[in-house]
């Protein structure tokens, strides 16, 4: 999948996230910016990370934060709820790798989108914060027509992606006709079914 980079200058909206940011080496991805961009109320704040170092850093940085404080734990992350706004801040530990890797394990493309910052030095060694914003082509279309597509061509997890359609169809996004064919065809080729299918994901409460 070929995704489309941008300047954070493009979308001044996004700015607040830096503070998110700042102190860590998370990649912000995922439900939010659908939030965002429809000017609804942020609920949560998915970060992911490199590798398992970036992630116990940021948990580190946020344990010792005084505005923020713990809100919970599982075997797929650590949240913590920023005590000013309300917002919680979910720290995957489950799931690990680069914007684009992040971004492919996503199935509906209005959740293929993500801010983080990159490293760059100069001829002086200064140290340079970069920060960049990567989404699939047609994250701004899809969000605008309210349609849910699959572009992911394995489904990690079909049967929860199906529970998930339903919860999008109560904020007014439905499944395209080759998306429902493609969850179809997932559900079809999955070798057997248990209750717990449907808690599955990249980590808890994937939106």
């Amino acid at each position: 999948m070929e995704y489309i980079e941008r300047e954070e200058e493009e979308f001044f909206k996004l700015l607040f996230l830096k503070k998110y940011l700042i102190g860590t080496s998370g990649i912000i991805a995922g439900g939010c910016f659908k939030n965002i961009f429809n000017g609804e109320h942020i609920k949560d704040i998915d970060m992911f990370f490199r590798n398992k170092n970036d992630f116990n850093e940021a948990n580190n940085k946020y344990g010792k934060n005084k505005e923020f404080k713990f809100y919970y734990e599982n075997k797929n992350a650590v949240a913590y709820e920023e005590v000013k706004t309300g917002i919680v801040v979910e720290l995957i530990k489950k799931t690990f790798g680069e914007p684009e890797a992040i971004l492919d394990h996503f199935d509906f493309t209005i959740t293929k989108f993500c801010y983080y910052y990159e490293v760059d030095y100069d001829d002086e060694d200064l140290c340079m914060f970069n920060y960049c914003i990567l989404h699939h082509p047609k994250f701004f279309e899809h969000l605008h027509e309210r349609k849910l597509v699959l572009q992911n061509d394995k489904l990690l997890y079909p049967f929860n992606t199906l529970e998930r359609s339903y919860r999008y169809c109560k904020y007014g996004y439905s499944l395209c006709r080759d998306s429902k064919i493609n969850l179809i065809n997932a559900i079809r080729n999955s070798n057997k079914f248990s209750n717990d299918d449907l808690s599955k994901s990249l980590y808890d409460g994937l939106d």
